[in-house]
């Protein structure tokens, strides 16, 4: 009957760790350090269950051009509170409410961020480039153009500017921080072979959770330069 009683409280447990507003147990008796890669597997230990729920939505919300861009945004609002407090108490309110801010902003962004590399493509190959090179440097422009909307996409979640400032803002600081830059096209370009080499197999077990480990990576990438800009600005 012990035994019984035992196996039934694991499976509440379990199912406790599945609810939106579920905290674990570390974050009430462990200090969140304070930045560095020690952070971030503190996170993704911690919040493992939280990440594979953001991913999964995020999946379910991706519809094709209309709200990938609106669904990458609340994606990375969550991982934005992870980020900057330790934990988010309910990644289901904050997720929803990354994706409804601005959606039209940033559509537009999001769309010119894939129309870039594909336009220079088809310049390329009017020119008659070879195909081979066209499509790499293509895709070259386009992981840079990806690193400018992960800058734009924090920026935008703590700084309450007009689309144009925080773009502004996103190229500079690419810019500005070519190293951080580097990492994240490195990081990018992995994720993207990843998938592609494991293709067909454990695409999906490693897509459901590899989006918000992704995101929460250039989060903890990011913000810290971010932060530097908003201090730099509020002393203005």
């Amino acid at each position: 009957m012990k035994k019984k009683n035992v196996f039934f409280k694991k499976i509440q447990e379990t199912v406790k760790k599945w609810h939106p507003d579920y905290v674990p147990a570390q974050d009430l008796t462990e200090p969140v350090p304070e930045a560095g890669w020690k952070r971030y597997v503190f996170l993704l230990r911690n919040h493992f269950v939280k990440l594979l729920c953001c991913s999964s939505v995020y999946l379910l919300t991706c519809i094709p051009v209309v709200t990938i861009p609106a669904a990458t945004a609340g994606l990375c609002h969550v991982m934005m509170e992870l980020e900057r407090k330790g934990n988010v108490v309910s990644w289901w309110n904050a997720y929803f409410v990354g994706f409804r801010d601005r959606f039209f902003d940033r559509l537009l962004l999001g769309l010119g961020s894939v129309s870039i590399p594909c336009c220079m493509a088809i310049l390329l190959l009017s020119l008659q480039v070879k195909e081979t090179v066209a499509l790499c440097i293509a895709f070259g422009i386009y992981l840079l153009c990806n690193s400018v909307w992960q800058y734009f996409l924090v920026l935008q979640d703590v700084m309450d500017l007009k689309l144009g400032q925080n773009l502004r803002n996103a190229v500079l600081l690419a810019l500005t921080n070519l190293k951080t830059t580097l990492v994240l096209v490195v990081c990018a370009l992995v994720f993207t072979g990843i998938i592609l080499y494991l293709f067909p197999y454990w695409v999906i077990p490693f897509a459901f959770f590899g989006f918000a480990a992704k995101q929460l990576l250039f989060c903890s990438l990011i913000w810290p330069i971010a932060k530097q800009r908003l201090v730099v600005e509020e002393n203005v």
